[in-house]
């Protein structure tokens, strides 16, 4: 009965009803969310649950990375407390170093793999909490990853890779000549990435403050045949360049194509 009573709404709800769905952005019904991790999947015997590498947008969205790597004694851990406002869960990233060796440290990398699905064209947004635990952290980056016509990661300089947010000592950067947001320890940064694979431009912004306007990838992205997606991750790539003693918590990591 209640079915039929919903085929049968009054003609001025009917009307009410479809002008609403015709007054909202076109994006809406495209939008396709492919990562949706907060951290709260427990695996087997393991603090993290872990996904397949998606071979299919069936497989989505991706509630787990696909791969988290530690170079001991750095550690990636469930955190169980709340760090000033962030509630757990969260992933804890406490990057040390070797025994013996002071001044280098020992890296650690989320992986998020994507390059399974031909993600070639569209707009896309990523977004995650971040939070630094520890000050005058140089080092420690979310990037996205784009891969040529031939499969391999696009190289660059790495002051103009396009696609990654860096936590540079007292910094958040997006690129070496944009706007730099100065960060304070223990406070949440909700930092948004936008790239359109057709346009090859992107931007990025940290609590709705800008850190880059709409930019083109540079030349040699640009020039490329074809892009495509390889894979989110975050990095602290470890030896001389990121320092031993920073911790992070991160979460609400969510990449969406937008058409």
């Amino acid at each position: 009965m209640s079915m039929n009573k919903s085929l049968h709404l009054p003609r001025s709800l009917r009307i009410a009803a479809a002008s609403l769905l015709l007054s909202l952005p076109g994006s809406v019904w495209c939008e396709k969310v492919l990562i949706d991790t907060d951290f709260s999947l427990k695996g087997d015997g393991a603090e993290f649950g872990i996904s397949p590498n998606p071979t299919d947008m069936g497989e989505l969205p991706l509630k787990s990375p696909t791969n988290i790597g530690v170079n001991p004694p750095s550690t990636i851990t469930c955190g169980a407390e709340a760090v000033g406002k962030l509630p757990p869960p969260y992933a804890r990233i406490q990057i040390e170093s070797p025994d013996g060796q002071e001044g280098i440290s020992s890296g650690a990398t989320i992986r998020w793999n994507l390059k399974e699905l031909g993600l070639e064209s569209g707009r896309y947004r990523l977004t995650y909490k971040i939070v630094p635990l520890t000050s005058g952290i140089p080092g420690g980056r979310i990037h996205v990853t784009l891969l040529g016509e031939d499969g391999k990661p696009m190289e660059g300089h790495p002051t103009i890779i396009p696609l990654q947010v860096v936590f540079t000592k007292d910094k958040i950067q997006a690129a070496y000549n944009a706007p730099a947001e100065v960060y304070m320890e223990n406070e949440i940064y909700e930092i948004e990435m936008t790239f359109d694979l057709d346009q090859k431009n992107w931007s990025a912004s940290v609590n709705g403050a800008s850190l880059l306007d709409a930019r083109p990838f540079p030349e040699n992205h640009i020039t490329a045949p074809s892009l495509r997606i390889g894979d989110v991750s975050f990095k602290s790539q470890g030896g001389l360049g990121d320092r031993a003693g920073s911790i992070w918590a991160m979460t609400a990591v969510k990449l969406v194509k937008l058409d």
